[in-house]
């Protein structure tokens, strides 16, 4: 897109995406592995990502987040290719408590199984943006409550039940639970294909269309010694959960900031050097913080433009 161009599309509030979607929110690696699955099933990373701003080969070499809107349309695409809507609960095989890095080990390694959910609690942000985990007690049970930061644009049930499923998996894990007379609560209408859900979580109670999301188990289980408790690994994944935590406001935030700037700023888009004024940092000084984080202004400026016109295309006339 020219400058032109990129102005006359930003007017038009209509056929504006959420901002927050154009943020980086999600690790790589859940993308990574959602096309090595895929590409079990016969589809290729070519196919499964055309349309969409990322390619395999920086998948492969990326640490740094990815936006919700990459994620998103990479999502919608996978279920369009298996035209299987109910993909999240599929992919639970795969996303299991060791998929989630630093954290996965630690809710694993830890004491408690109450000590697996506060450190879930805490450090869900080191893994993904687009929800936030709250727990509330009772003497009789525990709610698990997931809150939106944002509009999930369609990818609410794929999200929750992707958290969820991992959730389950870390009882079965820690604690050697089948998870019976465990309840799901669902802010999404039933779904058709509703026995997926049994087949995939037969000792789960699901309820849907409810006021908000949670997951409810006894409070009994909170006090429960993990049966993978392992002190030297739950201190080294807490250290290192707490070095991504601390990384967060500063190091990652650059990436993110520029392209929150670029994208309200619109086109014209503004060079290097006013938005590093806008930072009240230099020229240089932005440019060594980018490249902390694998990236240039460059890239991030061409990853917006990219990230807009695939979402014109899709959403536009």
């Amino acid at each position: 897109m020219n400058n032109k161009k990129d102005a006359e599309l930003l007017s038009d509030s209509s056929l504006q995406p959420d901002p927050n979607w154009l943020l980086p929110v999600m690790h790589p690696s859940y993308a990574r592995l959602i096309c090595a699955q895929l590409q079990r099933r016969g589809i290729t990373q070519e196919i499964l990502l055309q349309g969409n701003s990322l390619s395999w080969e920086s998948l492969q070499n990326r640490s740094r987040f990815i936006s919700f809107e990459q994620f998103r349309r990479l999502i919608l695409r996978a279920m369009s290719l298996t035209e299987c809507p109910w993909l999240a609960l599929e992919l639970t095989s795969i996303l299991k408590s060791s998929a989630h890095g630093p954290l996965g080990y630690g809710a694993i390694a830890a004491p408690t199984f109450g000590d697996s959910l506060a450190l879930i609690q805490h450090a869900i942000s080191t893994r993904q943006r687009v929800y936030r985990f709250d727990v509330e007690t009772t003497p009789e049970c525990v709610e698990v409550i997931a809150t939106a930061n944002f509009p999930s644009g369609g990818l609410s049930e794929f999200m929750i039940m992707a958290l969820f499923g991992s959730l389950i998996d870390l009882l079965e894990l820690t604690l050697g639970e089948s998870g019976e007379g465990l309840g799901v609560y669902l802010d999404y209408p039933e779904p058709p294909w509703l026995a997926q859900y049994a087949k995939h979580f037969p000792a789960v109670r699901f309820h849907f269309a409810c006021e908000r999301i949670a997951i409810r188990l006894p409070a009994a289980l909170l006090q429960r010694n993990c049966l993978t408790a392992d002190e030297f690994a739950y201190r080294n994944a807490v250290r290192e959960c707490e070095q991504l935590l601390a990384q967060q406001p500063g190091l990652q935030a650059w990436s993110g900031r520029v392209k929150a700037a670029l994208f309200e700023s619109g086109a014209p888009f503004p060079a290097l050097e006013d938005l590093a004024a806008r930072f009240e940092v230099s020229s240089r000084t932005l440019i060594r913080h980018l490249k902390k984080e694998e990236t240039s202004y460059q890239a991030l400026l061409d990853e917006v433009r990219q990230e807009l016109a695939c979402w014109y295309l899709q959403n536009g006339s």
